[in-house]
């Protein structure tokens, strides 16, 4: 029943993400006092899983060549002097 309700929670918070923005607002609260799983172990979790599953989109979308990989550079190099030096970027 554990890793049952662990895969039902994957689930519904996956498709919540997908089609709403919020299901990561509601993956840890419900590793944490529906399933029983340790905060310091659900949060990990959670944000692991974001992070393969943003990979794994952008794996796929600069596959298909939907992203433009020289604007991101630009606009990466752009905002990454700010932070040390607010004068330049302004």
């Amino acid at each position: 029943m554990h890793s049952a309700g662990i895969a039902a929670l994957g689930l519904t918070s996956g498709l919540m993400i997908g089609c709403i923005g919020i299901g990561g607002v509601i993956l840890v609260p419900a590793l944490v006092f529906l399933v029983g799983i340790q905060i310091k172990i659900a949060i990990p979790a959670a944000m692991f899983a974001y992070i393969v599953s943003g990979l794994v989109a952008s794996f796929v979308f600069a596959r298909n060549k939907s992203i433009r990989l020289g604007f991101g550079g630009l606009a990466l190099r752009g905002r990454g002097t700010q932070p040390l030096s607010p004068g330049l970027g302004r």
